[in-house]
């Protein structure tokens, strides 16, 4: 999904309209400390250019979102 699709849904589903530009900014703001989280856990030294690269990787972000997918299922599974 494109990150003016992203806003539009926002948008769409609250009183406050939200841009691309917006959303594309909060979208790689959460993914730089994403991607800080995880180098850190790793031990892993990146530079602010380093994570910046990461964040902005459409493979990361990918990533990220089907974990996020595979979180919410199993969270919101029905219990038996």
């Amino acid at each position: 999904m494109d990150y003016r699709k992203v806003s539009q849904s926002l948008s769409k589903n609250r009183e406050v309209k939200v841009n691309h530009t917006t959303t594309r900014n909060y979208l790689l703001k959460t993914m730089r400390k994403i991607a800080t989280i995880v180098s850190n856990y790793y031990e892993i030294d990146l530079t602010k250019e380093d994570v910046t690269k990461i964040a902005e990787s459409a493979e990361f972000q990918k990533c990220v979102g089907e974990i996020a997918s595979e979180s919410y299922l199993k969270k919101n599974q029905p219990k038996t």
